[in-house]
């Protein structure tokens, strides 16, 4: 994948039940992705819950 700083290298995927910063703040579960992955599962989400998330790609030059 390309974007406008070069190739994606991985990605910074945020969630929460709280609305997040910009930031990703500490409010939420972080996890790192690497490119090549299609997709991502997330276990152990709660039934009937308002869920927030963040999608941040990473190129060699920064976030």
């Amino acid at each position: 994948l390309h974007r406008r700083d070069g190739v994606i290298i991985s990605y910074q995927l945020c969630y929460s039940t709280q609305r997040l910063r910009s930031n990703c703040s500490s409010k939420g579960n972080v996890l790192y992705i690497e490119a090549e992955n299609k997709f991502v599962r997330l276990d152990e989400l709660l039934p009937a819950t308002v869920y927030y998330f963040k999608v941040r790609a990473k190129t060699a030059t920064g976030p």
